[in-house]
């Protein structure tokens, strides 16, 4: 396996399905004008939410879940991070500590505007984790 300096995007994504992560696809597999992968919170009514876009840029957020329309677009969160390197916000999301860890973000506020989809994307292909391998 890959030391965590040369970790590429694809090996994170993997990831992501290995700790069963729910990933998002707008658009074609070999070329998505969108991907986002999503995780609920078992311990929490929270979820952490990864947008990655097609130019290369990327925003991460979690968020509280009130209800399940608010998924990509809510009305707060708890912490954000946007960045020009899908690589980097990512990596972020993925050093984000548990819900229910003392140093967990708990200040809720208004998002960005970078946490919202726009409105008029189609419905999204939907790729379930799979078991653990």
């Amino acid at each position: 396996m890959a030391n965590a300096v040369n970790l590429t995007l694809d090996d994170l994504l993997r990831e992501l399905r290995y700790r069963r992560w729910t990933l998002y696809r707008w658009g074609e597999a070999e070329d998505p004008a969108l991907l986002a992968g999503v995780f609920r919170w078992c311990t929490a009514r929270q979820v952490d939410v990864l947008l990655l876009r097609r130019n290369g840029s990327g925003n991460a957020y979690r968020a509280p879940l009130f209800r399940e329309r608010d998924l990509f677009t809510p009305p707060t969160v708890l912490w954000e991070y946007y960045c020009e390197s899908a690589l980097w916000t990512l990596r972020a999301i993925m050093s984000l500590p548990a819900p229910s860890d003392p140093s967990a973000p708990m200040l809720m506020y208004p998002p960005c505007g970078e946490c919202r989809l726009p409105g008029d994307l189609p419905t999204p292909t939907v790729i379930r984790p799979l078991g653990m391998l």
